[in-house]
């Protein structure tokens, strides 16, 4: 077994101390002193009120501590004892010659009898009922005679600062005296408040509630000597007295009552206090007052709490549970005792029976703090005794703090047994009064490592219920401690602190029970520095150095050692930067004062992985998004999702510290939160075994769905959120054929063209991330689809599938493709011309003349047309087939429609539905089909300037159909937008989600495909009464300018896939391995000269693109893509070995330099691992300026780049190297990985799915971005509030879009008078296309505004903070979570 420690022993010397303080220089002065003469010598400098310390020959210190202040020290500096003699002050006022704190009594007359003040200005005073004569004198006594006829009054005072005041009642007559009856004392309290509890125990409280002086419940008793007093009854598990030994002898000295307490034998009650806004109304009892013998005491008193309760002690009794006897004074209190009161005669006799304890409060020298403690001894004194001839058995208990109130009910050991709960830590026996002591020397070593600021004792002797054993103790115990002044180093800590995320164990130093640590060294994960902190102690108050000694147990030999300055004693702390990842690492310490070093600290033991793991999701029950060929289950169907993971072993390292978890869900809020722990019990959270957990899932809306999965290894580190799309199906199964449907599958189909111009076919129910091409001849003009308007909703035929109509704006001609039936191809016949209808009519039949209202010869001036349905119904006739369709369009402004005519034909006329205007060119035709309740065909129409939806009908019946409904295109309005600005297409192809409801799709200006959910009734025909604005994604209309499968080679010549791009391959073999999930060969790249390379350039960098591959980087990382300028790279994509990250760069220049805009704004999602593919996807916006750069889906590294700045492409493509100084350079000796299926688009792939929505929430605390109460005011503050959902969460629902902006409430956020200096506040304004409203999400969570060059910051982010732009820093103050960020539509080239 190795030890693996440091091969390196000598430690360095310290660095030159520094000049000794006035402290330090008094203990080595006390030292010297001591050393040299063989006594103990006072450090006077260390001297406090409750402790004395010394030096001794042997050159330890001596502390000696009490729970009662001993000394004082005086306006000159020096310390006196405390006395307690009164004397008369200038102003006629008496007071304690010196007492702890400020205490004066009445020199007579009608001011205050008494008054009490703390250090810190708090003051007490009571005013007498009565005027007050001239005070006698007498010791620490004042003697007010006849203060009431036949009434006196006695003042003591005690060298705390507190008194006992006993009214001494001398004859029945007096105690007749109404005054007497009940007394009255007025208080004057200086910031404090008076208050009386149930039992009549009194205190007086500052304004935070605690107790600054106090006085216990007031008793009286008489002068009598009478019978025997019955014990109370015992609480649970007190026992029966026992008798006296046979040679016990009672006393026969009788002890007479008097104002020191009752005899024995003496009549004892309570009497009543109660505190109102007159003062304290003392109420003596009736029953006493007056009979039996007299004299009568009265007896109440106050006491200041000493030193906040640090020092104190307290009886308690049970024959007087209530009573607080805290730093009592009155009646013996301040003689705690501790067994059996049971004696009934003198001079031990009891007014009542019971057991009593004796508890003490000792402060801890803080001089002891962090010091080696070498002997400790608390010594007591025991000042009177039951039966001094009996010897007792003393136990003494470690107990819980006492404070104010302390009562037999109220105290920290169980009253139903012997100091229950309290451990006995010493016994000792006594007999009668004397010295007692205890070795408490294991609790001092505690207080001195825990630094405790006091310690808590009790005596109680071994049988409690034995009265012969009862003892009164001094209130003065004291504590000796002696201790070594060599300085300590203790505690040692590793931070962050190692362990094990997977069962939340954690240890500072070591792994408790391992026997050898570095076996079972816990682990700290990613990114953070680690810190060694030692607690550094002088007992004598030295400065310190500690100097860490740390190793890589892979290379003990070379030992780092780090210092800290010279501080005083508490923690030292170093910062020892980022390790080695995958290494084990041991330290120790040691603290110098300069003469004397400590003992090295035990040796800790840590291990490093700083890779965080990987994420990944399969579902055969619900395929990727994207997936060709899948067939998943329907929304509604529960299916199987497996996570899996990997922690990757380190570069340069030999360990990982293995997967613990992994935590999953469908809320992308939660998604975005990284305080998950693998133990924390949250919903989601799975334990991997052997890498892999699966779990069931059922999706409830159909379309595309997200599952977020993160995984978290053993060292805590957390993988990037990895957002699985998946595309759960409708079920849109009809009975009968249906208008729609292109395929003969009865579900309604989506023609639309992709970016290529390729015309796709989204079937009814079938994920459209993997729709095919629809099989067809050319589109009119032969040059793609797009700008083509095409229509499909049934046939101009007799059919049960639709044809297609297409024409070309501009074009005459209106241009058919007919379904041959089979599964919908149109690509059986070449496409037929379709007659445009010579003459017109109005709805009421009435002819008219066509160029009269706009209307054309031919199709040239036709701006939309639409499928509309049959206008007497859309009914399947009774052999199943659909009703010939007709056709609407718009030309020069007008609504028109045609009618089914021949076969394939329309008939004449054309009937104007419109008013004789140009206002339907404002809107968008429409044709869901059945929508309004009936069996007719509905059209929707889309205004073109704000996006609002209008529903029109045929009324009337299927003979005689009423076409009146179509002129006013604003009338008709349904609930739901679809915005033009974000959704330039639309369009309906029926039920699409399968609810039997009518949908609306729409694509987006980055070419993607959303739908909204038709909201209203299926039965008996769908009515729609508006659209669900929650968009459901449904795909990707993106394909490739360019792709490279790069499966193979021929002759050289790596060819292309899509576009006209070979290219020279020299260096580059393809072997086969499994990439994405599939086994693939791919482009295996062997180093220098190792590349491929087009003969022209494919990106413009002045325009957006995205590319996107598989990359597997080398040891050496790797350049993957790059295009040659003049003299440099236009963009670069590559694994920087520097720091292990994916990178990506645009050029600003092509003058040879190092001209580069990098995505420098990175997240954890950026490192690589070599040896391992990664799908990663470079973005530019060219209108916003914003790099992105993702892997494995997840945004990793973010920047800006100015288009204008980007050079015109010139040179070729090319995988394996870049161009600098117009020379070509291999990156790191050449590329030696692998590179996969390669595509570059030409358009910016979106920061987030269409129109997704989410909280942008402050990372660090938890709080989200909020417009206050919601408003669409301008000018409404954005600020930092709880997140919530209240009104569903509206005003916390960001839009990031891809132009720049973040909206929320139908407006922008905006940096308010378009102000670009720190501290400009953030506000909603209506969207305008300025700058002030360009906020870019980037990787590494900051909101950027590239106009100003600076970040949205949430200053000290709690409620009601505005945010505002500050001076990117990458603080917790801006960084934002976006967990929609996690649904970017990044496209996927078909493999």
């Amino acid at each position: 077994m190795s030890d693996y420690g440091p091969s390196e022993t000598k430690w360095p010397a310290p660095t030159p101390r520094p000049a000794p303080t006035a402290q330090q220089k008094a203990v080595e002065d006390a030292r010297t002193v001591a050393k040299s003469s063989g006594k103990p010598v006072l450090v006077e400098y260390l001297t406090t009120g409750n402790s004395q310390t010394v030096a001794n020959p042997d050159g330890t210190l001596t502390s000696d501590s009490t729970p009662v202040p001993e000394r004082v020290k005086g306006a000159d500096g020096q310390w006196r004892g405390l006395d307690a003699t009164l004397r008369v002050n200038s102003d006629g006022t008496v007071s304690p010659v010196s007492a702890a704190s400020k205490l004066s009594f009445s020199g007579g007359g009608s001011g205050p009898m008494a008054a009490m003040a703390t250090a810190d200005g708090k003051q007490l005073a009571l005013k007498a009922p009565f005027p007050l004569p001239k005070p006698v004198l007498n010791g620490t006594s004042a003697l007010y005679k006849e203060v009431l006829p036949d009434v006196d009054l006695e003042l003591t005072a005690t060298p705390v600062g507190g008194w006992r005041q006993v009214l001494v009642v001398h004859t029945a007559a007096a105690a007749a005296n109404p005054a007497v009856r009940r007394l009255q004392f007025g208080i004057e309290a200086n910031g404090l408040a008076v208050s009386a509890d149930g039992a009549g125990n009194l205190k007086a409280t500052d304004t935070q509630g605690k107790s600054r002086f106090s006085a216990p419940a007031p008793l009286m008793w008489d002068s009598s000597n009478g019978a025997s007093q019955t014990p109370v009854a015992k609480t649970d598990g007190a026992k029966t007295q026992r008798s006296a030994p046979a040679a016990e002898q009672q006393p026969a000295e009788v002890t007479a009552s008097g104002p020191d307490g009752p005899g024995a034998g003496a009549a004892v009650a309570p009497i009543a206090a109660t505190v109102d806004a007159s003062g304290l109304q003392l109420v003596p009892d009736a029953a006493l007052l007056g009979q039996g013998t007299g004299p009568w005491y009265i007896d109440p008193g106050w006491n200041p709490d000493v030193d906040n309760g640090t020092q104190a002690w307290s009886q308690v009794q049970e024959a007087y549970p209530e009573t607080n006897e805290y730093n009592g004074t009155a009646s013996g209190q301040d003689k705690p005792a501790a067994g059996y009161c049971g004696f009934s005669s003198a001079p031990y006799g009891c007014t009542r029976f019971g057991r009593e304890r004796a508890y003490f409060q000792v402060g801890v020298n803080s001089v002891i703090h962090g010091a080696e403690v070498l002997d400790a001894r608390l010594n007591a004194t025991v000042v009177t005794s039951s039966s001094p001839s009996q010897a007792t058995p003393m136990g003494l208990y470690h107990t819980g703090t006492i404070g104010n109130p302390t009562s037999w009910n109220n105290q920290p050991c169980d009253r139903n047994s012997l100091m229950g709960g309290c451990p006995k830590i010493g016994g000792n026996w006594i007999s009668g009064t004397g010295d007692i002591q205890y070795d408490v020397t294991t609790q001092m070593k505690a207080a001195a490592r825990d630094r405790w600021p006091h310690f808590t004792f009790g005596f109680a002797p071994d049988d409690e219920n034995n009265k012969y054993y009862r003892q009164r103790f001094s209130n003065n115990p004291h504590i000796k401690v002696t201790y070594d002044i060599r300085p300590t180093s203790t505690s040692p800590r590793t931070r962050p602190t190692p362990g094990f995320a997977d069962t939340a164990a954690y240890a500072d130093c070591n792994t408790p029970n391992t026997p050898n640590p570095p076996d079972n060294a816990g682990w700290v994960g990613a990114n953070q520095n680690i810190t060694l902190t030692t607690a550094s102690n002088s007992a004598v108050g030295q400065q310190l150095q500690t100097t860490f000694q740390y190793w890589d147990t892979a290379d003990s030999d070379n030992s780092v050692y780090a210092r800290t300055g010279w501080l005083g004693s508490g923690d030292h702390t170093v910062d020892i930067g980022r390790l080695t990842d995958g290494h084990l690492y041991g330290w120790w310490a040691n603290t110098t004062d300069g003469t004397l070093t400590s003992v090295n600290t035990e040796r800790c033991y840590f291990r490093v992985d700083s890779t965080p793991p990987t994420a990944t999701v399969t579902s055969t029950d619900f395929p990727a998004s994207g997936t060709i060929g899948a067939h998943p289950k329907l929304a509604g169907q529960e299916g199987s999702f497996t996570l899996t993971g990997a922690d990757p072993a380190p570069v340069n390292g030999s360990r990982a510290s293995g997967l613990a978890c992994a935590r999953w869900t469908t809320d992308p809020v939660k998604a975005a939160s990284t305080s998950w722990k693998c133990t924390g019990g949250e919903s989601g959270i799975v334990k991997l075994v052997n890498g892999a957990a699966t779990i069931n899932l059922t999706p409830q809306r159909w379309g595309t769905n997200y599952l977020y999965v993160q995984t978290q290894d053993i060292a805590g580190n957390l993988s990037q959120p990895v957002a699985y799309a998946f595309y759960a199906p409708s079920n849109p199964n009809s009975p009968d054929p249906v208008f729609g449907d292109v395929t003969g599958d009865r579900k309604a189909d989506v023609l639309l063209p992709d970016s290529a111009g390729n015309l796709r076919q989204f079937g009814g129910g079938t994920d459209p991330a993997a729709a095919p091409n629809a099989r067809i001849r050319p589109a009119p003009g032969g040059n793609g689809w797009n700008g083509i308007q095409i229509s499909h909703r049934g046939s101009l035929g007799l059919k049960t599938v639709d044809d297609l109509l297409a024409h070309q704006p501009g074009n005459p001609d209106l241009h058919q493709y007919l379904n041959d039936g089979n599964g919908g191809q149109f690509d059986g016949q070449a496409p037929s011309r379709v007659v445009k209808p010579a003459s017109c009519a109005l709805p009421s039949g009435s002819t008219i003349d066509c160029a009269a209202y706009g209307y054309g010869t031919n199709w040239a001036g036709v701006t939309q047309i639409a499928s509309f349905g049959s206008p007497n119904g859309d009914v399947v006739d009774a052999s199943g087939t659909l009703p010939r369709s007709s056709l609407l369009f718009v030309e020069n402004g007008r609504l028109w429609l045609a009618s089914p005519g021949s076969t394939n034909q329309l008939s004449s006329p054309a009937v104007l539905l419109s008013a004789n205007d140009t206002r339907w060119s404002g809107y968008d035709l429409i044709t869901p089909g059945r929508a309004q309740g009936t069996a007719f065909p509905t059209l929707w129409a889309r205004s073109k300037a704000d996006g609002t939806l209008h529903a029109f009908s045929v009324k009337g019946t299927a003979q005689s159909p009423d076409l009146t409904g179509f002129t006013d295109p604003s009338a008709g309005l349904i609930t739901g937008k679809a915005d033009p600005k974000l959704y330039p297409r639309v369009g309906s192809d029926g039920d699409i989600s399968g609810d039997g409801i009518p949908d609306l799709w729409a694509v987006d200006a980055n070419q993607q495909l959303v739908a909204f959910n038709g909201v209203g009734g299926a039965t008996p025909h769908p009515s729609v009464t508006g659209v669900d604005q929650a968009p459901v994604s449904l795909g990707n209309l993106n394909t490739p300018k360019a792709q490279w499968k790069l499966t193979d080679q021929a002759g050289g010549v790596t060819p292309s896939a899509i576009g006209s791009y070979p290219a020279a391959t020299a260096g580059v073999t393809f072997p086969t391995e499994r990439i994405g999930g599939r086994d693939t060969p791919y482009a295996a790249f062997t180093g220098t000269q190792a590349t491929i390379a087009t003969n022209a350039p494919v990106v413009d960098t002045r325009k957006s693109f995205t590319l996107t591959t598989w990359a597997k980087p080398g040891a050496q990382g790797g350049l993957i893509a790059s295009q040659d300028g003049a003299k440099n790279s236009a963009f670069t994509l590559y694994a920087d070995p520097a720091d292990n990250n994916w990178r990506f760069a645009l050029a600003k220049g092509d003058d040879g330099g190092w001209p580069y805009d990098w995505s420098d704004a990175v997240n954890e999602a950026a490192r690589y691992t070599p040896g391992t593919w990664a799908l990663v996807t470079a973005v530019y916006n060219a209108d916003t300026g914003l790099m992105s750069l993702y892997v494995n889906g997840t945004l990793a590294a973010s920047g800006t780049h100015q288009a204008a700045t980007s050079p015109a492409p010139t040179g070729p493509f090319v995988l394996g190297r870049y161009q600098s100084g117009a020379k070509p350079d291999y990156f790191y000796g050449g590329f030696t990985g692998g590179v996969s299926n390669l595509a570059v688009y030409p358009y910016a792939a979106s920061p987030t799915a269409p129109a997704t929505t989410g909280k942008i929430t402050i990372s660090a605390v938890g709080r989200c971005l909020d417009n206050e109460h919601g408003s669409d005011a301008d000018g409404n503050k954005i600020q930092i509030w709880d997140c919530n959902e209240i009104n569903g969460g509206g005003a916390q629902k960001f839009d990031v879009r891809a132009d720049g902006t973040v909206r929320t409430a139908g407006k922008c956020l905006d940096a308010t008078n378009a102000g670009t200096a720190n501290g400009t506040p953030i506000q909603l304004y209506t969207c305008h296309d300025h700058p002030a409203q360009q906020f870019l999400p980037r990787a590494d969570g900051s909101l950027y505004n590239p106009v100003s060059g600076r970040c949205v910051d949430a200053s000290d982010m709690n409620n009601g903070t505005r945010p505002y732009l500050w001076d990117c820093n990458r603080t917790n103050p801006q960084r934002w979570g976006m967990s929609t960020l996690n649904t970017a539509p990044l496209p996927i080239p078909v493999p």
